[in-house]
């Protein structure tokens, strides 16, 4: 499938949360859309403790794609989790995914996965944080769940020779995966996978965990899926980030209702441990873009524009050109600022991105 308008512009772009098939709690509210398409809402309640949560920390709306609906971050006081709400109905979430494809073909995006600096640099500092906990033998059995089109799995099996399992929610995009012919491929829910219980030596979830609806059940799932001793890796935003603090309801990873869960490092280890994990290793990651895809935020929201209209080349340098003077200074603001502090950040362990490994008893 090569269509330009139906492939995830990248990794992130192909994480399809992957409890969406899950049951609704409450249905809240019906809006309706330009295209005439109902949608549903419902509230949120805590997972760890099944209370609604009570702290409000701010009000916003799609930034990014613009698409309907207003969403709070409200706070567990009981377990500090921070969730969105009220949120869409699993039903209604796929709405809110329709824009996040890309203008480029099929093999136009899986080599820039393979080859752009960025995403090299990613699948790189991934495996160094791994291995930070022990090395990923040869042979080992890997599952990557809401891994896209394999991009970070197809770098464990080139580099240690893994056995790689492919989970994503979006079959659109696991029938077009970098892999197919390496890996074992399926699409679905972690939740309700036909997977054998104690099988993997690992199991990562990249940008995933913060797009599930229940994600200690999720987690618990992984567990089950585990060998004893088996390592669990999640890489989620880091909401106690200084630049969210910031940035406010313009920070780049807010992103509702996408990301239906906002994770400090605290309440990351609370889930984690909560679903029968020993946490190894804590530790953040080298962030590149933060301050500047925050700063893309802000200014597409004062001009009502998506966020592609001022980061991708192809609509930033046609007639009348109008949005190139921010581009080329938000590059060099990018080269200049947000790459160093990014570097300090990282020294201090307070960017906004987090990874934590973590191991399955016994």
């Amino acid at each position: 499938m090569t269509s330009l308008q139906t492939q995830p512009t990248s990794e992130r772009s192909a994480n399809i949360p992957s409890a969406v098939t899950a049951a609704a709690s409450r249905p809240e509210s019906v809006t309706t859309t330009g295209d005439k398409t109902a949608l549903t809402f419902e509230d949120a309640t805590c997972e760890l403790c099944g209370r609604a949560p009570t702290e409000h920390l701010l009000t916003t709306h799609d930034m990014g794609w613009r698409a309907p609906g207003e969403f709070s971050l409200v706070r567990c006081t009981h377990c500090d989790l921070i969730i969105t709400t009220p949120r869409p109905a699993p039903a209604s979430m796929p709405r809110y995914y329709a824009d996040w494809y890309s203008h480029k073909t099929l093999a136009e995006q899986h080599d820039e996965l393979r080859k752009a600096p960025y995403h090299r640099y990613v699948k790189w500092m991934r495996l160094k944080v791994l291995e930070k906990t022990g090395r990923l033998e040869q042979g080992a059995q890997v599952l990557d769940v809401g891994g896209g089109f394999g991009a970070q799995l197809e770098y464990y099996m080139d580099k240690r020779g893994v056995n790689a399992t492919l989970l994503d929610f979006d079959p659109a995009v696991t029938e077009n995966a970098m892999i197919r012919n390496r890996a074992t491929i399926m699409s679905g829910d972690l939740l309700d996978a036909d997977l054998p219980e104690n099988h993997y030596d690992l199991v990562t979830l990249y940008e995933t965990l913060e797009h599930v609806y229940q994600p200690k059940a999720t987690l618990e799932a992984a567990l089950r899926v585990l060998k004893p001793g088996g390592r669990l890796v999640v890489e989620v935003p880091d909401y106690g980030s200084p630049f969210r603090k910031l940035f406010g309801r313009y920070w780049f990873a807010t992103m509702v209702p996408v990301h239906l869960h906002h994770f400090t490092k605290p309440s990351l280890q609370k889930v984690v441990k909560a679903a029968g994990f020993e946490p190894l290793r804590h530790v953040a990651v080298y962030t590149p873009f933060e301050t500047s895809a925050s700063i893309a935020v802000r200014y597409c929201e004062k001009r009502g524009l998506m966020v592609s209209d001022v980061t991708e080349a192809s609509k930033v340098f046609k007639p009348p050109y109008k949005r190139v003077p921010f581009y080329l200074a938000l590059s060099i603001w990018t080269g200049g600022f947000d790459l160093p502090w990014q570097f300090w950040a990282w020294l201090c362990n307070r960017t906004g991105v987090q990874a934590l490994v973590a191991r399955k008893p016994g």
